[in-house]
Formats: C-alpha cells, sequence, structure tokens
C-alpha cells in the first residue's frame, strides 16, 4: 500500500482511489484511473464534462485508523 493516493474532483464532489496512476485519453479527454501502474485494469472513468481535476496526494491517516500505542 502506498501512503499515496488519487483525488479526482469532479461535479459530483470530491472522489479519492487507493492508486497512483491515472491518464486522460488524448483525442477524447476522458480521465481514466488504473489499479496500478501497469495500467491493464480501469477502476474509474470521467468523461470529459464530468472531471475537474485530478491530482497524487498524501493519505490522510483517521486517528480512528491509527493503533493505540
Amino acid at each position: 500500500m502506498s501512503d499515496r493516493e488519487v483525488l479526482v474532483r469532479h461535479i459530483g464532489g470530491e472522489t479519492v482511489y487507493d492508486t497512483t496512476t491515472f491518464a486522460t485519453e488524448d483525442k477524447t479527454g476522458v480521465l481514466l484511473i488504473y489499479s496500478d501502474a501497469s495500467q491493464k485494469q480501469v477502476i474509474a472513468a470521467y468523461n470529459p464534462q464530468g472531471w475537474i481535476a485530478a491530482e497524487v496526494v498524501d493519505k490522510v491517516v483517521n486517528d480512528d485508523d491509527a493503533s493505540p500505542d
């Protein structure tokens, strides 16, 4: 598991994916989110009018997810 993830801002809000691999189709502008760097499995796709921005960000750790000391 990586300590980075992809944050997609879209017309419906924001979605975070547990991957760092994404690309846009040159001719169509479709945003594709891949499960890993091999780009063999698409886990999400956004049409050109539906997505605003995509970026790799640091994961946010919730206090609930932290292990007790």
